[in-house]
């Protein structure tokens, strides 16, 4: 496993995320031998959100078992909701996320993210209210997901100018496979003709908790891009965001690079995410020992610049 570093965290963050949503946790089941598989595979960041059903609640038994100083919980406050698409205010923080350590069974969250953005709120009451929880000790770190870059430097410039914490890391969309498509309503990614925030990420150092970096499974190996009953075998989120004929042919050249290196395309796939310049983290769901086996040895999976500019469309042949 490999590790970066989280302004906040004491602790090295693992390069793969497990990712907690998943039928079995968001019901509410107990998923510990999968947990334990990660934990022992060297990943020790576990993804979760306030939104994923019962996600936090069976995350927490897990960790009652004598895990908690062992690793990283990173949950999610202020999804949208039906009678409020625009639920991004301190007083949403607050209220999520002691519902959210209610239900992890712990009195901290390591990095807390808000789930979502709303470009009317006011990002000064924000950023006051996550700095109040960092200084309380509730949480080490936070963040945003699916914010854009633009805002997440002007939101840090208030903060800069108001002696207040700053946004330590971002979670946006980020993977080989392009999101043309708006999944789920209020997506950021930074994938595809987006060069200009890659570019921001970059220079500005800031860590991605990058989601959806299989493209919801279009990029796990599961599929063939020649298959013709794929569109059937997608749910509706996959189809909007990844279903796309460029994104097939990705995927047919990791299938034919995946067999010449001796990899998974999905550890093929998560390698070309670590070999883009970027700090990044990426959260993976992972079903079985076996999967998580996998992911993590993707970390030792190296590609050249000419493999990536393969994988990527940028060139022809290798």
């Amino acid at each position: 496993m490999k590790y970066t570093h989280i302004e906040g965290i004491e602790k090295p963050v693992s390069r793969i995320v497990f990712g907690c949503s998943n039928d079995t946790m968001n019901g509410g089941g107990d998923f510990s031998e999968v947990l334990d598989a990660a934990l022992e595979a060297g990943i020790n960041t576990f993804d979760t959100a306030r939104v994923y059903g019962k996600s936090e609640r069976s995350l927490g038994r897990w960790l009652k078992s004598g895990r908690r100083e062992d690793v990283i919980v990173e949950t999610k406050c202020c999804h949208p909701s039906l009678l409020r698409p625009d639920r991004v205010t301190a007083k949403d923080i607050m209220s999520d996320f002691d519902r959210s350590l209610g239900e992890l069974g712990t009195d901290y969250a390591d990095i807390l993210l808000l789930h979502r953005d709303n470009a009317k709120a006011d990002t000064g009451s924000i950023m006051e209210c996550l700095t109040a929880l960092k200084e309380s000790g509730r949480i080490r770190a936070f963040g945003v997901s699916n914010w854009t870059h633009v805002r997440i430097a002007e939101a840090n410039a208030y903060a800069e100018a108001h002696g207040l914490e700053k946004i330590a890391l971002s979670s946006p969309h980020f993977g080989l496979a392009v999101q043309h498509g708006d999944p789920w309503g209020g997506c950021v990614t930074i994938s595809g003709d987006n060069a200009a925030a890659r570019k921001w990420y970059i220079e500005n150092g800031m860590p991605i908790f990058a989601y959806s970096g299989l493209a919801r499974g279009l990029m796990s190996g599961r599929y063939r891009a020649d298959d013709k009953t794929l569109a059937r075998k997608l749910d509706a989120p996959t189809r909007r965001g990844y279903l796309y004929e460029d994104n097939l042919r990705r995927l047919e050249r990791a299938f034919e690079l995946a067999e010449a290196k001796g990899c998974t395309v999905a550890q093929l796939s998560v390698a070309w995410m670590f070999a883009q310049g970027l700090d990044v983290c990426a959260i993976l769901s992972q079903s079985s020992p076996k999967r998580v086996s996998e992911n993590a040895a993707a970390c030792d999976v190296v590609i050249t610049e000419e493999e990536s500019e393969y994988l990527d469309l940028k060139r022809e042949k290798l």
